[in-house]
């Protein structure tokens, strides 16, 4: 299985080099660093504890694993409208193509991301708020500012893949 959210300094391209130093094992896996998880998901143990010092990946999985049915149906109403407002910018920008394009995404992108940083009400589980920045913030990057607010820009994706 694949990991589900993007994670600077992940695994995934390196599971090939790292898989022949893997003893076999028929305990617990326990994952200090879980980050995006790429080693736990390609060895998809029975058992296993994760933990990350990242407070809002972990509330993430949390999410995933306790709340998936609330997760799935946030997340079907935000590529819903992601994907309309998609539409509508690439429909006006061909017909304006001289002009800049207003990208609704980006206001729902500020608007999330700040629900994510805990400055206006939210109106969407942590899990779905985590999936979304992580898939749409610029490069997939995690930086925080001085306040430990999430501070990454919009990356302008044309989905949410």
């Amino acid at each position: 299985m694949k990991p589900l959210v993007k994670y600077r300094g992940g695994k995934s391209k390196e599971i090939s080099y790292l898989e022949k130093h893997i003893p076999q094992f028929s305990g617990r896996y326990i994952e200090p660093f879980f980050g995006g998880g790429a080693l736990f998901f390609y060895l998809e143990p029975k058992k296993a504890i994760i933990n990350d010092i990242n407070s809002k990946l972990m509330a993430f999985y949390f999410g995933v694993k306790s709340n998936f049915e609330v997760l799935k149906k946030e997340l079907a109403e935000i590529e819903k409208q992601y994907t309309i407002n998609r539409r509508n910018f690439e429909d006006l920008k061909s017909k304006t193509p001289d002009l800049r394009v207003e990208d609704e995404n980006e206001a729902l992108y500020y608007n999330l991301r700040n629900m994510f940083n805990d400055l206006t009400e939210k109106t969407f589980s942590d899990a779905l708020l985590y999936f979304f920045i992580n898939k749409s913030a610029y490069s997939g990057m995690i930086r925080y500012n001085s306040k430990g607010e999430f501070n990454v820009p919009y990356g302008r994706y044309p989905n949410l893949n």
